[in-house]
C-alpha cells in the first residue's frame, strides 16, 4: 500500500487543509481530507466576493467598489437589526414576567384589603363568628 500526504499550511487566521492519499491498488484510492473551520469561512467569504464581482462586472472599478461596499454595509445593518430584535425580545419577556408578578402581588394585596374592609363592616343580623360571605350567600338563596 502506497501512502502520499499533501498539506497546505497558511497563516492561522486562514486555517489549513490536509489531504492524505492511500493507494490500495491501481484502482482503489482513498482520500482523507481535513479542512479547518477558518479555511471554510475564508472559502465562503471569497465565494461571496466572487459573486459580487460577477454581479457588478459591467461597471467601472470605482462604481463596482462602491456597490460592493454598499451591499456589505446593508448586510451588517441586517445582522445588527436581528441581534437587537433578539435582545429586545428577551428584555420584553423579562418585563412581562416582572409585570405579571407585580400585578399578582397587587391583586393579592387588594384582595386582603377588601377582606379586611368586609370583615370590619358587618350587615345587621351577622354574628361575630360567622363569615360575611356565608351570610350573604344564605340571604340570596
Amino acid at each position: 500500500m502506497d501512502r502520499y500526504q499533501v498539506s497546505y499550511h497558511s497563516p492561522p487566521s486562514e486555517g489549513s487543509i490536509y489531504v492524505e492519499l492511500f493507494m490500495l491498488s491501481e484502482f482503489v484510492i482513498i482520500f482523507i481530507v481535513s479542512v479547518s473551520i477558518p479555511c471554510i469561512l475564508l472559502y465562503i467569504r471569497s465565494k461571496k466576493d466572487n459573486e459580487r464581482h460577477e454581479k457588478y462586472k459591467n461597471m467601472s472599478q470605482e462604481a463596482m467598489e462602491w456597490h460592493i461596499e454598499k451591499e456589505i454595509r446593508a448586510e451588517k445593518k441586517k445582522k445588527k437589526a436581528r441581534k437587537s430584535t433578539k435582545s429586545s425580545t428577551k428584555s420584553n419577556s423579562k418585563q412581562k414576567t416582572t409585570t405579571t408578578l407585580t400585578k399578582t402581588s397587587t391583586t393579592s394585596a387588594t384582595n386582603e384589603a377588601h377582606a379586611s374592609c368586609i370583615s370590619s363592616i358587618r350587615p345587621p343580623g351577622l354574628t361575630s363568628g360567622e363569615p360575611s360571605d356565608t351570610l350573604l350567600s344564605n340571604r340570596f338563596k
